[in-house]
């Protein structure tokens, strides 16, 4: 199987606007993250359908090439972490975890005794 199977070679290049138009809308401070995949559905779907005939399979096609065009900035930017972060421990997802909570439960608890006069 090839890509070419499931994105036409024309819609290639919604792939890379949408890719770029991403980019730019993360830079946007004003745009929270959760939101840039549904304005980048919106996108894909109309593109596709500006450069395929319009219809439903140019509707799917926006979102496959919007589907794939996240999945690859997802790779992109996990495979950068991880081989940043390799061998550093990361607090934010291990400490958080319930195993974490469990062994910080276990650890001796140093009681401090005060004088009193």
């Amino acid at each position: 199987m090839e890509i070419s199977d499931f994105i036409p070679e024309n819609t290639y290049i919604v792939c890379v606007i949408l890719f770029i138009v991403g980019m730019i809308l993360k830079q946007t401070p004003a745009i929270k993250n959760w939101i840039i995949p549904y304005i980048l559905s919106v996108i894909g779907i109309v593109v596709c359908n500006f450069v395929l005939e319009p219809g439903i399979y140019a509707t799917m096609q926006g979102v496959i090439t919007t589907g794939f065009t996240v999945y690859v900035h997802q790779l992109g930017k996990q495979g950068t972490e991880f081989f940043t972060s390799k061998g550093q421990e990361n607090p934010g997802t291990v400490a958080n975890t319930p195993s974490s909570r469990v062994q910080n439960l276990k650890r001796p608890v140093r009681i401090v005794k005060r004088e009193t006069k």
